[in-house]
């Protein structure tokens, strides 16, 4: 669900409150009563915040001043590669074959395995992984990318189907549940 206007918001102020102060939202599946208490990038609200929203729900959940307002979130369109300012144009592109999931059905795991031609030992400073199109973004929920290689060891299984690699995860792609 989409949560980026106060029209979005205001339904569900009580809800977001009680998931706010129960510390499910926004989720951050880590006890932090238990082993390492602080994390590098930790997406958890402080007790400060916490009380800011229950404040303001328990107040009416009230628009405030629009020219408070930052300015709206610019998201990429998707249809350029995002490291190409810092790294140029990749010079590597591997698309798994088309995959088309029908109008009406149960989620999907679409796991092919597709070969990148690679031969010779490369380095990888970027990596990016997106559907390549605007329909297939507004579908995927997660894109993720396993990395298979042949170290000499046991022979790669090649059944086409990618539940049987064993590699480590390579990247991740989660949709930001926008409708572009």
């Amino acid at each position: 669900m989409s949560l980026v206007s106060y029209e979005d918001v205001r339904p569900w102020a009580r809800s977001i409150k009680t998931r706010v102060v129960a510390r499910q939202m926004p989720p951050w599946h880590i006890d932090k009563t238990v082993g390492i208490q602080h994390f590098e990038n930790d997406a958890s609200l402080s007790e400060r915040q916490i009380e800011t929203i229950v404040k303001w729900v328990d107040q009416g959940a009230a628009a405030g001043d629009m020219k408070d307002l930052p300015p709206p979130v610019k998201w990429p369109s998707g249809d350029t590669w995002e490291f190409a300012k810092q790294f140029g144009q990749p010079d590597l592109i591997v698309k798994s074959p088309a995959w088309h999931m029908p109008a009406q059905s149960q989620d999907a795991w679409y796991k092919p395995m597709v070969g990148t031609g690679i031969t010779e030992p490369r380095w990888v400073r970027a990596i990016e992984i997106r559907p390549s199109t605007k329909k297939g973004r507004r579908i995927t929920h997660h894109a993720l990318a396993r990395l298979q290689q042949d170290d000499g060891g046991e022979p790669l299984k090649t059944s086409g189907d990618s539940a049987l690699a064993t590699g480590g995860l390579f990247m991740e792609w989660l949709s930001a549940n926008r409708a572009s």
